[in-house]
């Protein structure tokens, strides 16, 4: 991640548009592994925004569709990427260049 060779999620988002989340790691900048999305979810989840409106995208192609069409990471009056600790109820929400992605075994 310090090299500058893993992706953060803003980049992951505008960068491509097929593959599921869940093909991915992801570390926090500090270097704590995380999910994305909410606790207990079966999937990993990205929340966009419109301003007024949310979505949550479960794959890359969505997450592409909803940036393009000009949607930000977060919530109406909070932005960023709702991550978790796995195993854990502990979350929070972290700016998208503090979130880096990794092919995970599945990709």
């Amino acid at each position: 991640m310090k090299e500058g060779k893993f992706p953060t999620v803003a980049e992951l988002v505008a960068g491509s548009d097929a593959g599921a989340l869940d093909d991915y790691l992801f570390n926090l900048k500090t270097g704590g592994e995380v999910r994305l999305g909410f606790p207990g979810a079966r999937s990993q989840t990205l929340a966009f925004t419109d301003g007024v409106k949310t979505a949550q995208a479960t794959d890359l192609a969505q997450a592409s569709e909803l940036y393009a069409a000009g949607w930000e990471l977060g919530s109406p009056g909070r932005p960023g990427v709702r991550v978790h600790f796995a195993g854990t109820r502990q979350e929070r929400l972290v700016a998208p260049s503090e979130v880096y992605a990794r092919p995970g075994d599945r990709a």
